[in-house]
């Protein structure tokens, strides 16, 4: 859970996201300010396919963790969460992430 402007939102982390966004009906439901980005985007995302969006919430202030900043979220025709966290705010914000790769094997018997 995150928060902007005291709302309690449905937040996800996702190591897979390049950027962060924010749910258009999110932004027009706190009536967040949105600018255009300098050209359209193209999103893929795995419950839309490929999404188009030109529009960001410029420097929006968001509380996680019980901490505060400013980051810039891309709005989404998301749905089921509020914003997602991606790879920008993980590095801008000095998230390291500690990646253990397990390997698993598995045998099949094949008989005729």
């Amino acid at each position: 859970m995150c928060f902007i402007n005291t709302t309690p939102l449905i937040a996800i982390v996702d190591t897979g996201a390049t950027r962060s966004f924010i749910s258009a009906s999110c932004v027009e439901r706190l009536n967040l300010v949105v600018t255009p980005l300098l050209r359209g985007t193209v999103i893929d995302t795995p419950a839309s396919g490929l999404v188009t969006t030109s529009l960001v919430c410029a420097k929006c202030p968001v509380n996680f963790g019980n901490v505060d900043f400013e980051l810039d979220l891309v709005c989404l025709p998301l749905k089921h969460m509020d914003v997602i966290f991606g790879m920008d705010w993980m590095l801008s914000f000095g998230c390291n992430l500690g990646l253990i790769v397990l390997e698993q094997r598995v045998f099949l018997k094949i008989t005729s």
